[in-house]
């Protein structure tokens, strides 16, 4: 079975008009076309393994290379979240496939810097509380298995993007970005 054909079988099964809002046009050949945005969230995937590699080094070693190149992923994976999403918007190029690697890069990024941060962040860097950690991975699972319940009793559940998500992830990246950039500890007392 080819890629195509496994794609175009997967995508058959679904009309796009039950998953997206009317009043945006969207792709037509396929519902996991390749866009400029879905590709700027390819790249934001695969920053996340050198984020956490590059931290983890700098974790080890000390060396202030990796630091600065920890920081440089997560800068470019944080800064093209809100780039990906406005390419999307602003040349009508969303697609399926953008709407299920979106949210899972975002979650990749920020879940690995929190579990870093919490776990062994300190000495090198302010320590995110065990408990802040867990109230967010416990958030993401409990809305996890309500849509997989949802999805179960309804067949797919449309899902559309709400301002808390978005405001929660903002304030994600920027707890995380203050930790990494060692900024006072004052301010993050929890």
């Amino acid at each position: 079975m080819t890629l195509r054909f496994a794609v175009n079988r997967i995508s058959s099964r679904f009309q796009m008009a039950d998953h997206f809002p009317r009043d945006r046009k969207f792709l037509t050949d396929a519902n996991f076309a390749m866009t400029n945005a879905t590709k700027i969230t390819l790249v934001r995937l695969a920053l996340v393994p050198v984020f956490i590699v590059e931290l983890l080094a700098f974790l080890r070693t000390g060396l202030e290379g990796h630091y600065w190149a920890a920081i440089g992923a997560f800068v470019v994976a944080s800064v093209s979240d809100g780039i990906d999403g406005w390419v999307a918007r602003r040349f009508t190029q969303c697609s399926e496939l953008g709407a299920m690697l979106d949210p899972l890069a975002d979650k990749l990024l920020m879940r690995s810097a929190l579990v870093l941060l919490t776990f062994w962040g300190p000495p090198r860097f302010s320590a995110i509380p065990v408990w802040l950690t867990a109230l967010i991975i416990v958030g993401d699972v409990l809305v996890l298995t309500g849509y997989g319940i949802l999805h179960a009793v309804k067949n797919r559940p449309a899902v559309k993007p709400r301002w808390s998500g978005k405001i929660s992830t903002v304030l994600q990246m920027v707890m995380v970005s203050w930790a990494i950039l060692r900024l006072p500890q004052a301010a993050m007392k929890f």
